[in-house]
């Protein structure tokens, strides 16, 4: 598996969980949003947010077998990307940013990344790239912001996904 590229990273959204993410799940964290049972995880090529009986997005660098689980959306370039949608009771938004550095400010990113107060972070021993989750609930809505960094490439990927209540 490649991490040290973001070119390879592919968003995936599912109805269901898949029965293979095809990476190992390394931590995981579960909250309450209203009625609604939210997992969220690092894994082994990068995370997942998953809302039980709704669906589950993933962001990994890692090959997922599409014919034991078809993806109901699969982004495989992207920069800047942006996707909302309606579900019964909230509407679901995320949006992609891949973000260039200099080796100075990426490396000034990768410790305030550390320092900060993430929900969930993993530092790879391999070639200390970081994937940082942070979870923040205000009022009636839900984000989930993550962070994936490159050092080989120094750039980060950031995500944002917002669950926004409708009744």
């Amino acid at each position: 598996m490649d991490y040290k590229d973001s070119s390879k990273l592919q968003y995936f959204l599912f109805k269901n969980f898949p029965d293979s993410l095809g990476c190992n799940l390394i931590v995981k964290s579960t909250t309450l949003f209203n009625t609604l049972e939210i997992e969220i995880a690092i894994i082994g090529g990068s995370h997942y947010f998953f809302v039980k009986n709704n669906f589950v997005e993933v962001l990994t660098c890692s090959e997922i077998d599409e014919k034991q689980q078809k993806s109901l959306m699969k982004v495989s370039s992207f920069n800047n990307f942006e996707l909302s949608q309606k579900f019964e009771t909230f509407e679901y938004q995320i949006k992609i940013e891949n973000i260039k550095m200099t080796k100075e400010k990426f490396y000034k990113s990768e410790k305030n990344i550390i320092a900060s107060q993430n929900t969930l972070i993993h530092c790879f021993a391999d070639n200390s790239a970081i994937t940082a989750l942070e979870i923040k609930q205000i009022d009636k809505t839900l984000t989930f912001e993550t962070l994936h960094t490159y050092p080989e490439t120094y750039n980060i990927v950031k995500s944002v996904t917002s669950l926004f209540l409708s009744i």
